[in-house]
């Protein structure tokens, strides 16, 4: 009886001592909740200090946002714009930051991107808001000729991991490439670019300064007869002319809409891939797909990948590679606020529910400290600075900060003259008082003095002055039949342009479009917002001469190099 008295006597004590152990880890995960909770609540409480001191605390979800994108208008409600959390874009139309927006002369706020890429994001937005839940949305799409560009936003506007690729366009084959990754091992992932031969140059140098030592990445090749291959290693990429392991390791093509994946066969794990400074990215220890210079993928798949009937590279011969994408797997996370949802019942179950939570917390807090310095560089500025270029009737519009770039510049003068010659009104058009109607009146060439007299006397506004046509303009004395034209004429530019500078160029608008273009993604990269420098502007045939002598027209000598 004494054995058992003591063997029950040791059983209290160690579960009382199991108990103690139990109550002091729920203490700790209790207080690492707290303090993940104070973090949350402090950062939405800087989030709060940011509207006060440079927006609006009470910005609506229902409000409707004007934009001027490059001179292309567009509206769109805030809780569209702002649908992806974390993001640069959410920022930017969040309501935090309305006052240091820039804004066109008619109070629009302005962008100084390329519209047809930015009316893409918008509707690829417009579409995600009436997408139910657990249904997938293709990404935002350009001709090709824009691709570039568009990825630049992307990047630009924290956007590019929300999205998948450029070769594989359709959402569901992007979700079914999210769910072998995650089964593969990586857990729910996202996806950022890191290599784009389209963007980076078809090199595999250029492969190998981009994606070694990355972790894991997703490659996406696409020949120029349109197959569409690709693989995943969880193994980093290097130049160490050797084999790599990955347990998760797989091959997939698409066949028709179907994507189809080739796992590696037993006993082949250690030849995932093969790493090579002269190679680009190479599954199977036997070549099963290798990329190599003069950038052509060839394919031996059986040897480490499971042979696949559907496969659509024939052994033995070369395909050129018309694209090809390789993504950083970055992993994604629950919310913060989910934390607390996890079952408490197991304490190692819930460190690792809240490790995933501060790990999303801690992209949060560094999103927000990015924000700010991508609205203060990018985003801010006054209505003086935008410029409309009336490029052989076409009008572009961008910041004097991009088309002044290249300092001392032919474009950079051909500004700044302009803009120096020409008085400028820098509240919107609607907003103008008779005294401003005036002024530009007398700016307008071909006016004469008694019709800018009437419209003083009558002190008419410039909300008035705008809703003027044909009979208006005769009620005011303007008879003349060339007099009422040019009024109208310029009473549109007015409406389009805000009243802003607007400086004449007589070239090619398709490459002042090009050169404009480049300097914005230059002025990006620059200013550190984007990590991917982009090539030289890819001009089609025809226009090639005219574009490198309107180059060398704006940026004579070493000035041209940016475009080189």
């Amino acid at each position: 009886m004494d054995r058992l008295k003591a063997a029950s006597k040791e059983l209290e004590n160690a579960q009382a001592n199991y108990e103690r152990l139990f109550a002091d880890e729920i203490a700790k995960l209790d207080k690492k909740e707290s303090d993940l909770t104070t973090r949350l609540q402090d950062l939405n409480q800087k989030k709060r200090d940011a509207a006060k001191s440079h927006g609006s605390e009470d910005a609506l979800d229902e409000d409707i946002v004007e934009i001027n994108a490059g001179g292309k208008l567009i509206s769109a409600k805030r809780s569209t714009l702002t649908q992806l959390k974390g993001t640069r874009l959410e920022a930017l139309f969040s309501g935090r930051y309305d006052q240091k927006s820039r804004r066109d002369a008619d109070g629009r706020i302005f962008l100084d991107v390329n519209p047809v890429c930015f009316q893409a994001i918008v509707d690829y937005l417009n579409e995600l808001a009436i997408t139910p839940d657990g249904v997938s949305t293709s990404p935002p799409t350009v001709e090709a000729d824009l691709g570039h560009i568009l990825n630049h936003q992307l990047e630009l506007f924290g956007l590019n991991e929300k999205f998948g690729s450029a070769i594989i366009k359709d959402g569901d084959n992007i979700a079914q490439l999210r769910e072998w990754i995650s089964k593969a091992g990586s857990g729910s992932c996202g996806l950022g670019l890191l290599f784009s031969s389209s963007d980076d140059g078809k090199s595999v140098a250029n492969f190998h300064s981009k994606c070694d030592n990355k972790g894991p990445t997703l490659t996406i090749i696409e020949t120029t007869e349109g197959h569409i291959v690709g693989g995943y290693s969880s193994a980093p990429w290097t130049s160490s002319r050797s084999l790599s392991s990955s347990n998760g390791a797989f091959l997939f093509h698409l066949s028709g809409s179907q994507l189809l994946k080739s796992d590696l066969t037993g006993g082949y794990n250690s030849n995932a891939i093969y790493c090579q400074s002269s190679y680009g990215p190479t599954f199977g220890g036997g070549y099963d797909l290798r990329v190599c210079n003069p950038f052509v993928v060839s394919s031996n798949v059986g040897f480490s990948y499971q042979k696949s009937s559907s496969w659509p590279l024939s052994e033995g011969v070369s395909f050129q590679v018309k694209d090809m994408e390789v993504f950083q797997i970055t992993s994604t996370s629950v919310s913060a606020n989910e934390s607390s949802a996890t079952s408490k019942a197991s304490p190692v179950s819930k460190w690792e529910s809240l490790a995933v939570a501060e790990d999303e917390l801690v992209d949060l807090e560094a999103s927000f400290e990015d924000e700010g310095k991508f609205i203060s560089n990018f985003a801010a500025g006054e209505a003086d600075d935008v410029i409309t270029l009336n490029v052989s009737g076409t009008r572009i519009m961008a910041s004097l900060q991009t088309l002044q770039l290249v300092k001392d510049s032919a474009l950079a003068r051909l500004v700044s003259d302009a803009t120096a010659n020409k008085a400028t009104v820098t509240k919107p058009v609607k907003d103008w008082n008779y005294e401003d109607v005036t002024a530009w009146l007398n700016q307008v060439e071909g006016i004469p003095d008694p019709v800018v007299k009437e419209f003083e006397d009558q002190q008419v506004t410039g909300r008035e002055l705008i809703s003027l046509g044909v009979e208006g303009l005769k009620d005011f004395g303007v008879v003349r039949k060339g007099t009422v034209y040019l009024l109208l004429k310029e009473i549109k530019t007015l409406e389009e342009t805000g009243g802003g500078a607007e400086v004449l160029i007589e070239q090619s608008p398709y490459c002042v479009n090009l050169i404009v273009d480049h300097l914005r993604l230059e002025s990006a990269f620059m200013k550190d917002l984007v990590a991917r420098k982009h090539p030289a502007p890819a001009v089609c045939e025809s226009e090639k001469a005219r574009f490198h002598k309107v180059v060398k027209h704006f940026f004579p000598g070493q000035g041209s190099e940016i475009f080189e």
